[in-house]
């Protein structure tokens, strides 16, 4: 189970880190921490998050700018980050035919999600 942890006493724009951690589904035993996923693109942090079952996928704002996103994919059941890749300003991604679909700002990205390596690139008009 993934989560977002936020302290309730600092509104979520103050909040310049915010870490993403992984519980155990039946315990709620902490299991892994993600890092610092910043505080962009905006707060509805479940839309942000995706998983084939194996592993996660996440958009991240290392310096809380909207324009400088990057998904980032991470194993389930280690932790470990398996790839990150820039994006620019995010929109939506999700898993779909087994790749990772991504919209930003001006383009789709079909993704590859072993690796992230772009399978094809479709552009958008903005």
């Amino acid at each position: 189970m993934l989560c977002r942890v936020q302290d309730e006493r600092t509104p979520a724009a103050a909040q310049l880190q915010n870490p993403l951690s992984v519980l155990d589904p039946g315990t709620l035993a902490f299991r892994f921490d993600c890092g610092e996923a910043g505080t962009e693109p905006d707060g509805s942090w479940q839309r942000q998050m995706v998983s084939d079952g194996y592993s996660v996928v996440f958009v991240a704002s290392p310096s809380d700018d909207e324009d400088s996103c990057e998904l980032r994919s991470v194993d389930t059941s280690t932790g470990r980050t398996l790839w990150t890749r820039p994006i620019g300003e995010w929109r939506s991604h999700q898993f779909q035919g087994g790749a990772i679909v991504c919209r930003a700002r001006g383009k789709v990205l079909v993704l590859r999600p072993d690796n992230g390596q772009t399978v094809a690139q479709f552009p958008l008009e903005t």
